[in-house]
């Protein structure tokens, strides 16, 4: 977008300052004064990165989740593992916005450098001996392939180099003169295993615009053999005359659903249509360029077209109407779906679900025909479209009238397809218009149903067509798009789904029943599940008895129902991750991230170290779900469902709920986060400055000083104050000001919490306050929690003003109260059993 923006936002640009300040405001950001100022903001705005994450957040953050720096390495486009390891060399205090702004600094300036011969048009070839042969073999394998791959649609009258090839097409009796400029599909050169890229040559031969025939820019991938070769179709006319390098890239699920499905379309991330079809359906890519007026029988006619799109006939399709599908009395039910209270993450498992269901009910047959599993899914989300693909069982004629009537549920309700609504209510929910393709497995025919739901609505249709065309004995698969988008998840929303989606699914991906590839951006994801790592760790009551791993099974039976899994105790505590997940015919219904099943009978209260430390699974069996499947209806088992739970994992031999509420992780100030406190200190020191606070302070403050005033030398100095550990904030004091310094420290052999007052050389009176990150009760209660951080600073820092005070009130050996909490607190840093 760098020069684009450049050449958009600028005073030769379409727009004037006052237009492009609207669209940045209306991307939620802010306006500038000037097109300079405004290229930063919308490149910032429109920044794939800066949509999914806070850029305000610290790198710290960012790279003790493992799942957002696999994300983060997919935006960035670098393998996860290098990036791991460039985030912990990375001072944690960072901002994320600034980190990445300063790799894509380096990563471009190393890319210019690598790739400055082929931008300038030099003749790579020459820079190593025997790479001009390869790269004219490369080019003119393709013309030969493609002459086999689409005999005899396509006649070749002069294959030449490859580049470009001439020849006749013949799509349904119609003739077109064809120029084709073919490369080969290969790696994307990027280390991104599910990336694929199609380059033009290196002795930079321009697409030239022939007047008397059509253009076809094609790629060729045959990786998974000749019997799943797929042909992708791109724009030859963004490239006219382009004699440097190019690259397309496109994720490798658009090429396999194409082999699998025959026909895919995809939207690269620079608004460009890529088409991926099997050989024998390049009539249906001439046809989408019919019906967009770009081709026309003789190509000289095209551009009086070009304007006026034509509407392709069921003729031209070669499509049959054979069937029609009822969708009578029911039809109204339709459109009240969309009022339902989904989340996207929810209504796309519905999709999910039926493949799954679809692939389990046929799992035999499948593994009888070679496709044993696992199940690969891929769910793309693009700007305008949401699709769907399996390559499950496929939906077989006798199942259509159920398959599309609402609220009919299958015959056999066991499985995670159960009530007969999940996909036409998500489909509704999510768009106006949506399309189901499918083939049977064993039914050599596709069939396509389209329902849009407010022309269905206007005519009061109750039959739609169904559109049936001939499939591969082999084919088996189902695709839902979703158009005309009610709902179009952007931003963190694409990386909440994921997240869910992965923890939704878990336990079939670990089974290896299923694999879920998103795309998001032009980027595809293989979803996986991390397992969190759980303590191991003494009894906290008998430290000096041998480690234990803290996970404890339970089992509950109520005779027709039952309820199995476990609990264990988080190595690291996290509010997000603690929880239990409950699980339903191997699916999650309830607890994902960041919404985890946390009843106070087993967790306590929300800020209870068990609500931040617990985490387990439940599965149970006998028990409803809620029609969205997004809760478990328990029917007045929770309550001693629960205690019996309680019982299991916190019995004598092992007191799980009661190691998690005890335990402290023994952490010295070495040990500690480079940025641990921080947080703590910044908010501490924005409580003591508030306005209103600051004023309660100077009211104080102003009590008239006594005669006998008694004077304290200052403390010694901490051995080490740690980095980033220090605050300074200045307060009003007796008509002058105070200067208040909060510092976190690291120091054996020093107090817990000390008080000091001295003059700085401005004759400006500076009060410190530190806590000791290496004293005993510090390691002992502290520095495991860093929340306990705030509420503590906070209490030090106004027993050090009260201090302050009262020595100017005249009250002599105020310190003495200090002193003794000191020596107390030494003696209270021993935990007794």
């Amino acid at each position: 977008m760098g020069p684009d923006l450049t050449n958009l936002v600028s005073h030769t640009g379409p727009l004037t300052l006052a237009d492009w300040n609207l669209v940045a405001t209306n991307l939620g950001g802010q306006a500038r004064r000037s097109f300079e100022d405004l290229q930063a903001e919308l490149a910032f705005r429109l920044d794939p990165v800066a949509q999914e994450f806070d850029l305000d957040q610290t790198v710290s953050e960012v790279r003790e989740d493992a799942r957002a720096v696999r994300r983060l390495a997919t935006l960035l486009r670098t393998d996860p593992n290098s990036l791991q390891a460039q985030l912990q060399a990375t001072h944690g205090r960072t901002l994320l916005g600034n980190y990445v702004s300063q790799l894509r600094s380096e990563s471009a300036t190393a890319l210019a450098e690598e790739e400055d011969d082929e931008e300038v048009g030099v003749d790579v070839a020459e820079k190593s001996p025997g790479r001009a042969e390869r790269s004219a073999r490369d080019d003119a394998s393709p013309a030969m392939s493609l002459g086999e791959l689409l005999r005899p649609a396509l006649a070749v009258i002069d294959a030449g180099s490859g580049w470009p090839t001439k020849g006749t097409l013949t799509v349904d009796s119609q003739t077109f003169d064809v120029v084709i400029y073919a490369r080969r599909i290969g790696g994307s050169a990027r280390g991104r295993h599910l990336e694929r890229r199609f380059q033009n040559p290196a002795q930079g031969t321009p697409i030239i615009d022939d007047p008397n025939r059509h253009e076809l820019l094609l790629g060729i991938w045959q990786e998974q053999g000749p019997g799943r070769a797929v042909i992708v179709a791109f724009d030859p006319y963004r490239r006219m005359g382009r004699t440097t390098r190019f690259s397309m890239f496109m994720p490798l699920s658009l090429l396999e659903e194409a082999a699998d499905t025959g026909f895919a379309t995809h939207e690269s991330t620079s608004g460009e249509a890529l088409y991926a079809f099997r050989p024998e359906n390049i009539d249906r890519y001439v046809q989408a360029m019919l019906s967009e007026g770009i081709w026309t029988t003789s190509k000289a006619k095209a551009a009086e077209h070009q304007a006026t799109p034509t509407t392709t006939t069921a003729a031209t399709r070669s499509v049959a109407h054979s069937s029609q599908l009822n969708i009578r009395p029911q039809v109204g039910m339709y459109a009240a779906f969309a009022r339902l209270n989904y989340k996207p993450w929810f209504a796309l498992a519905e999709f999910i679900d039926n493949s799954i269901q679809s692939f389990l009910s046929n799992q035999q047959r499948l593994a009888d025909a070679g496709h044993a599993g696992p199940l690969v899914i891929d769910v793309n989300i693009d700007d305008n479209e949401i699709a769907i693909t399996d390559r499950a069982g496929g939906i077989a004629w006798v199942d259509f009238p159920r398959a599309f009537s609402p609220a009919t549920p299958p015959t056999d309700a066991t499985g995670l397809s159960e009530f007969g609504l999940g996909m036409k209510a998500a489909a509704c929910w999510f768009a106006k218009k949506w399309t189901v393709r499918t083939s049977a497995l064993g039914e050599p025919v596709q069939r396509t149903v389209i329902f849009n739901i407010p022309a269905i609505m206007r005519s009061g249709a109750e039959v739609l067509p169904i559109e049936t065309t001939t499939a591969r004995e082999s084919d088996h698969f189902t695709v839902v798009t979703l158009t005309d988008l009610r709902v179009r998840p952007k931003g963190r929303t694409l990386a909440k789904i994921k997240d869910h989606l992965q923890s939704i699914y878990r336990v079939l991906m670990n089974e290896g029943i299923v694999k879920l590839r998103v795309t998001t951006a032009g980027s595809v994801e293989e979803l996986s599940y991390d397992s969190p790592k759980l303590l191991d760790a003494p009894y906290y009551k008998t430290r000096n008895a041998s480690s234990r791993l803290w996970r404890q099974t339970f089992d509950v039976d109520f005779g027709d129902r039952r309820v199995t899994g476990w609990a264990g105790i988080l190595e690291k505590g996290s509010h997000v991750h603690a929880g239990f997940s409950v699980f339903r015919r191997r699916r999650l219904i309830e607890g994902s991230v960041g919404e985890a099943y946390k009843p106070s009978a087993l967790f306590g209260t929300p800020n209870s170290f068990a609500s931040q430390r617990v985490i387990g699974e439940m599965f149970v069996e006998g028990f409803d779900v809620s029609h969205t499947k997004d809760g478990i209806q328990w029917g007045g088992y929770e309550d001693e469902l629960l205690d019996k739970i309680w019982r299991q994992i916190n019995s004598p031999d092992f007191p799980l709920l009661d190691q998690a509420n005890g335990y402290r992780a023994r952490k010295t100030a070495n040990q500690l986060p480079k940025d641990f406190g921080a947080n703590a200190l910044a908010d501490a020191s924005e409580a003591i400055a508030d306005a209103s606070t600051s004023k309660a302070i100077s009211e104080v403050a102003a009590t008239p000083p006594a005669a006998d005033v008694e004077q304290v030398s200052p403390s010694p100095e901490p051995k080490a104050v740690l980095q980033q550990r220090e605050h300074v904030l200045v307060l009003p004091w007796e008509g002058s000001s105070i200067r208040v310094v909060l510092q976190l420290v690291q120091d054996q052999a020093a107090d817990f919490f000390v008080a000091a007052v001295a003059k700085s050389a401005t004759s400006e009176e500076v009060l410190t306050v530190r806590l000791n990150l290496d004293h005993r009760f510090s390691i002992a209660f502290i520095n495991d929690n860093e929340q306990a951080l705030q509420p503590i600073l906070r209490i030090l820092a106004a027993l050090a003003l009260s201090e302050r005070m009262a020595r100017k009130s005249g009250i002599s050996h105020t310190s003495i109260v200090r002193s003794g909490a000191n020596k107390i607190l030494n003696a209270l840093s021993v935990e007794h059993s």
